[in-house]
Order: C-alpha cells, then structure tokens, then sequence
C-alpha cells in the first residue's frame, strides 16, 4: 500500500514534467505553493499522473494534477511555481 508521503513525491515529479517544456532556454523553476489533497491510499505499486498547466504567465505557472490508480482518482494537486533567470542555488 502506498500512503501519502509516496504520492505526493510523484505527484510533484509528474507537476514538474508538465512544466519543463515551457521553460525558456536559461530559466529555472521551483515551487512556491503545493496543495495535495489525498483522497485515498493506494493499493497497487502502478499509479497514473495526469498534469496540465492552467495558465503560465510572464513569472508564474498555475499547475493541477490528479493520481489515478486503476481509474480510481488517489490524489489532487494544485501548485504555483515561479520562473527565474538562471539556475537555482540551494
């Protein structure tokens, strides 16, 4: 069974796949607000993420995703993440 702390790790991993191809060349990206709603545990090791940008605009891109297992919505997730010149330093 997988539980909230698996989920939420590829549900942001699926977020951000969504958001790479719309990074301009020399631009970064980081979260500056996740929201994940978990609806229910999952039972299986195979889970499908569906991710969609809302809307990017000049600085920020809204994001939402949904976990499936089966056809069974596990998950939500709503995120705002920011674009920078440059690389991030952590």
């Amino acid at each position: 069974m997988l539980g909230g702390e698996s989920i939420t790790k590829q549900v942001i991993v699926c977020g951000l796949r969504a958001v790479y191809p719309l990074l301009e060349k020399g631009e970064s990206c980081a979260t500056i607000e996740i929201k994940v709603v978990h609806l229910s545990s999952a039972r299986e090791e195979e889970l499908v993420c569906d991710a969609r940008v809302i809307r990017k605009g000049a600085r920020v891109a809204i994001l939402e995703s949904e976990i499936f297992e089966s056809e069974r919505l596990v998950a939500k997730r709503s995120a705002r993440i920011p674009f920078t010149a440059g690389e991030l330093s952590w």
